[in-house]
């Protein structure tokens, strides 16, 4: 199912537009992937493999695809098997403890953990084929290798287990000779990989963080280096300007800024009155200071609170309004359209599942009378569609339908000609379908409409108007399967007595 913006209204076109969305890449950021060796557990017969290389080698391959796609950084292979060299068990069942240590040497955010598996069959049969003039009866042998690379893909940060999948490939052929061959190996590796490849590069949309969480962390790493920064910065009052400010020994190499306020400390001693001794020392904060010129060691401040100033006096950089906004929780709120574009980018990538949590989030920051809450819900209604789930499509879809945009979906009619192939619209007040033919498009009302399904025949019978006589119009669904073709009449059923009814 693939849904497209046209005018102001949502087309929603089934599964045959799906082919020609191109799969988008994972937004702007980049995942830091290592890949480990592949586990490879069996050797086959006399074939030269020996337990490992097959594992090593889809992953290296699996490696350089990846990179190829821009939406991974990807550790060298070699540096990430190294690490895991000395392992007694294979990557693929590694510890906890032993991946989070090494995603820490690694810096990388996921590891990609995998099992290559192979199923070999082959079979013997005779034939007769003309060898010169003569026919001659032979032994052939049909072969067939299935490669599947079973996957994991886990948190460098803590060993969670992310997603878990397997992409699979196949081969065949006809030989002359018995035993295992290796280029059929080959091919059914490299369909195993891209097959990976595709499943990878779509959870790569819900792998990278989302804008308004990775603005958050950056604003927030920002805060804290300069809180750490400032927090070891000292300096003193070198002595007063004419003007009545006070010239500091601190400046911009010392991470300050204009503005900033520093906090002017001074000792409050007690002496003895009959010795002059020190009894009692206390260094107390005398009031703040709040930098108004910079230079790079230098800075002169105006006084903001406080009196008694002196050469000599301590100052240091006020930090508790940062401490503040360092130490509470905050995280941006992320707009209707930051939550749309993400859910679009997870549909296309068929990850409906976390598309429609996406989604479903920015409808409810909608209210009813808003414009783009059709859109969403007609992106929802296509989520849940591919999921089969087809009352909860009705319902979306319904609801988009009520609120102005129509439904589309792809359907062509037969004459004497060939066929026509055109647009059905349901609407809030009926069927229309258009055709590049201009006399073959009709558009009939919502009141006594009927509708009736046979396999991918659609019946539209409208009921006379005035003078008009009865009509009916013959259609017939485009969609990807048989499957997805019942379910949208299915729904299209449930969607129209709905609609009916109100």
């Amino acid at each position: 199912m693939c849904v497209r913006r046209k005018r102001a209204r949502l087309a929603v076109w089934v599964v045959v537009c799906f082919a020609l969305c191109l799969p988008l890449t994972a937004q702007e950021q980049r995942i830091k992937l290592a890949i480990v060796a592949f586990d490879d557990p069996v050797t086959y017969g006399d074939n030269p493999l020996r337990a490992g290389r097959l594992g090593r080698e889809t992953a290296d391959k699996l490696a350089q695809e990846l990179s190829k796609t821009k939406e991974f950084i990807i550790t060298e292979r070699a540096v990430a098997d190294r690490l895991f060299f000395s392992a007694t068990q294979a990557a693929f069942d590694v510890d906890s403890e032993t991946l989070v240590k090494q995603g820490k040497a690694l810096r990388v955010d996921y590891f990609l953990l995998g099992r290559v598996e192979i199923s070999y069959n082959e079979a013997a049969r005779e034939e007769t084929v003309w060898v010169g003039l003569n026919l001659t009866r032979r032994m052939v042998y049909d072969k067939n290798i299935t490669a599947q690379i079973s996957f994991r893909i886990v948190r460098a940060s803590s060993a969670e287990v992310f997603a878990a999948d397997e992409g699979g490939g196949r081969s065949k052929g006809t030989y002359l000779g018995p035993g295992f061959v290796d280029s059929l190996l080959a091919a059914a590796i490299s369909a195993a990989v891209s097959d990976t490849l595709a499943k990878l590069r779509g959870y790569a949309e819900v792998m990278v963080k989302p804008p308004w969480e990775i603005g958050q962390e950056e604003e927030l790493s920002g805060q804290i280096e300069r809180l750490n920064a400032l927090s070891g910065v000292e300096g003193r009052i070198l002595g007063q300007a004419p003007d009545g400010s006070y010239v500091v020994s601190v400046g911009s190499d010392h991470g300050l800024a204009e503005g900033d306020i520093l906090k002017v400390m001074g000792e409050e001693v007690i002496r003895d009155k009959k010795t002059g001794q020190v009894i009692f020392s206390e260094t107390r904060e005398k009031g703040k200071l709040k930098i108004t010129r910079l230079q790079t060691e230098r800075a002169v401040a105006a006084a903001a609170g406080g009196e008694g100033f002196a050469a000599g006096d301590s100052v240091r950089p006020d930090v508790r309004a940062l401490e503040d906004q360092v130490s509470r929780t905050f995280k941006r709120e992320p707009t209707v359209e930051e939550l749309v574009d993400r859910g679009r980018r997870l549909y296309r990538a068929r990850l409906y599942g976390p598309a429609i949590t996406y989604l479903e989030q920015a409808r409810a920051k909608l209210t009813d009378d808003d414009p783009r809450g059709a859109e969403v819900a007609g992106l929802v209604g296509s989520a849940r569609f591919k999921l089969g789930d087809s009352e909860a499509a009705a319902a979306s879809w319904t609801w988009m339908v009520q609120h102005g945009e129509p439904l589309e979906m792809p359907a062509y009619h037969s004459h004497f000609s060939g066929t026509c192939l055109g647009t059905l619209q349901l609407t809030k007040n009926g069927f229309r379908f258009q055709s590049p033919q201009a006399d073959h498009s009709f558009d009939t009302p919502i009141e006594g409409l009927a509708i009736s399904f046979i396999e991918s025949h659609v019946q539209v019978s409208a009921p006379p108007l005035g003078k008009t006589k009865a009509k009916r119009w013959d259609l017939y669904l485009v969609a990807a399967n048989d499957q997805d073709r019942a379910n949208l009449a299915r729904v299209l059923s449930k969607m129209l007595a709905t609609l009916q009814r109100k």
